[in-house]
């Protein structure tokens, strides 16, 4: 199991806060400080309010049972004490692979507002339980009519992928890159705003894409025993590719978390074309927040040495996975980028960021007004 990393804000004087940091100090070695959320953007897009001095809870174990007890939320193993939390101290429940959890847990954390996600060993999301009463109902619908009108879809294919280029430049130029690399992902921005489809927007996307990762050999991977001849997916075949795509899925649970608190429909995407089980419109949230958390995630924890290749397998389907040790040293470098404040929304930490993100395109559709995505750092 992986707890949580402590977002409580700053200063912020509750017995909970120290209890959690204490925590992530005997479970996973360190802390990430964050920030405090908005409560007030919930209110304004959804009606929920994000606890205060809440942090995400990561259950991995298959032997593993989250279960109440006094009312209290009880995690137990075969090998070790059970380890309780308060309801609120919990913002997120995230299951990985088959750890369990018992009816009565999730009663209470469906009335207590906190979302449980379900992902399976290669962090693909599967699902999410919340609250029935969630309101979004006006907001659905102009996403609805908004995913029926050509001319939205593509504005906001454009805003989003135009944030997302910006951001890959900005990490590469931020770690060194090459001229013509940032000169290359530079001309791809305005191509990209001048699409004139969102096949052609997506075009843009897989061109710059090319042009980023086909750096990362100098970003340290290679130098620290990873290959990595650029991005695949669908099975990732190598270690770096792996993690990429773990990262992502874990990213994309997030945005389906954002985009129901903000009333909106996590399926009905605007870049992104819906398929059976796949939520377009989280994905479509998460672009732009790749570069920023899920990449800057994945170099730390390789440059730092915090993984090697012999921390993966082989998944039996030509691909390669992460071992548990694996998965523990990304999550807790996720959490802590998470954690971290975000410069392009003053006040906020990067996951309570892409939560007003989604409060900003939730409005944006409401009121029918151009969508500008802040979720972009040059």
């Amino acid at each position: 199991m992986m707890p949580p990393s402590d977002t409580s804000a700053a200063g912020l004087k509750k017995p909970t806060a120290g209890a959690l940091l204490q925590r992530v100090r005997r479970w996973v070695g360190g802390t990430a400080a964050g920030l405090q959320p908005d409560a007030d953007l919930a209110n304004d897009a959804a009606g929920q309010r994000p606890p205060a001095a809440s942090a995400p809870l990561h259950l991995f174990l298959d032997d593993g049972l989250l279960h109440l007890a006094a009312g209290r939320i009880v995690w137990s193993t075969e090998d070790a004490a059970p380890v309780s939390m308060r309801l609120h101290e919990l913002r997120l429940v995230c299951v990985h692979g088959h750890a369990g959890i018992t009816t009565p847990a999730l009663k209470a954390l469906i009335q207590a507002e906190v979302p449980v996600l379900w992902r399976d060993a290669g962090g693909r999301f599967l699902g999410q339980m919340v609250d029935g009463s969630l309101r979004g109902t006006e907001t659905r619908r102009a996403q609805y009519r908004a995913q029926a009108d050509a001319a939205c879809r593509l504005a906001v294919a454009r805003t989003l992928v135009q944030a997302k280029i910006v951001s890959q430049r900005g990490l590469l130029r931020r770690r060194g890159a090459d001229d013509a690399t940032l000169r290359q992902l530079a001309g791809f921005i305005p191509r990209a705003a001048a699409a004139e489809t969102i096949d052609a927007v997506m075009g843009w996307e897989g061109a710059a894409a090319a042009a980023y990762f086909g750096t990362w050999d100098k970003l340290g991977p290679e130098s620290h025993g990873f290959a990595f001849p650029g991005r695949r997916r669908r099975p990732p075949p190598d270690p770096v590719n792996a993690m990429l795509s773990y990262a992502y899925a874990v990213l994309a649970g997030e945005a389906v978390s954002a985009a129901l608190a903000a009333g909106l429909d996590p399926h009905a995407g605007l870049l992104h074309a819906e398929r059976a089980g796949r939520p377009a419109l989280a994905l479509d949230l998460v672009e732009p927040l790749r570069p920023l958390v899920a990449d800057r995630a994945v170099l730390r924890i390789v440059n730092r040495r915090e993984v090697t290749p012999d921390d993966f397998e082989a998944d039996g389907n030509g691909g390669v996975r992460l071992s548990t040790a694996a998965r523990r040293a990304l999550l807790h470098a996720i959490e802590a980028r998470l954690a971290e404040a975000a410069p392009m929304r003053p006040g906020h930490d990067y996951r309570s960021a892409l939560f007003a993100e989604a409060v900003d395109l939730a409005q944006a559709l409401r009121h029918a007004t151009a969508y500008a995505c802040r979720l972009v750092r040059a």
